[in-house]
């Protein structure tokens, strides 16, 4: 089992899957590649139990930043480009898009989850 531990940003709102029991979002993770002497990007597939986070949907918008702790459910490439699809362990909020939204962003809200590889695979199918 691969855990990792990212900094990054929703790339759009967490909306429900088809069965509606987990939420989904895409995280865009900034690093520096040394062999390039460049910064990329690496998008993340993320999944996270709807039921326990029905509190956190409100702030999973698009634009906000989050530290996320991640299980790693599949790797793969996309458009030479790598894919990575998670489940959300924890979320910590770490920033904002503006503003206006650090109050909320600061309260230090954590939740954590653990719905099963096979609920998220039902979910994808």
């Amino acid at each position: 089992m691969l855990n990792l531990n990212v900094i990054g940003r929703l790339t759009k709102d967490a909306s429900p899957t088809q069965n509606e029991k987990i939420l989904g979002f895409n995280i865009a993770a900034n690093f520096y590649d040394g062999f390039k002497k460049e910064n990329d990007v690496t998008f993340i597939r993320a999944f996270l139990d709807k039921n326990v986070q029905q509190s956190m949907h409100q702030f999973l918008l698009k634009g906000r930043q989050f530290f996320f702790s991640l299980t790693v459910l599949e790797l793969g490439v996309f458009n030479d480009k790598p894919s990575i699809t998670v489940r959300v362990n924890s979320i910590d909020f770490c920033g904002s898009k503006t503003k206006e939204n650090n109050s909320d962003a600061d309260n230090g809200n954590q939740s954590n989850y653990s719905p099963s590889a096979q609920e998220i695979e039902n979910d994808l199918y």
